[in-house]
């Protein structure tokens, strides 16, 4: 636990999206004392309305923008490559 800071103010959000039915819904967690957790009426999907200022937006990300984009942050190793972002995969906690 960090000094000072109250069990309280720990939590997290999770966004949840789901491309072919175009909506989203967003799932607060706390930190209950020994574990996060949310509440079960959280959970109403809501419209995912797409902003019209950027449906025509054509712009191309920099090579060096794509390069921190596939930067994981830190430094792993592999015998046969250099391990990107992309690589890494974190096995979701069942619910």
């Amino acid at each position: 636990m960090l000094k000072g800071v109250k069990q309280r103010d720990f939590g997290f959000n999770q966004v949840l999206v789901d491309v072919e039915q175009k909506q989203y819904q967003i799932r607060p967690y706390k930190w209950s004392g020994t574990l996060f957790s949310t509440s079960d009426d959280a959970k109403e999907w809501k419209r995912f309305v797409r902003n019209m200022r950027c449906a025509d937006n054509t712009s191309v990300l920099s090579d060096e923008m794509v390069n921190y984009l596939a930067d994981p942050g830190v430094k792993f190793t592999h015998h046969a490559k250099e391990i990107e972002f992309d690589d890494i995969y974190i096995t979701p906690e069942p619910s």
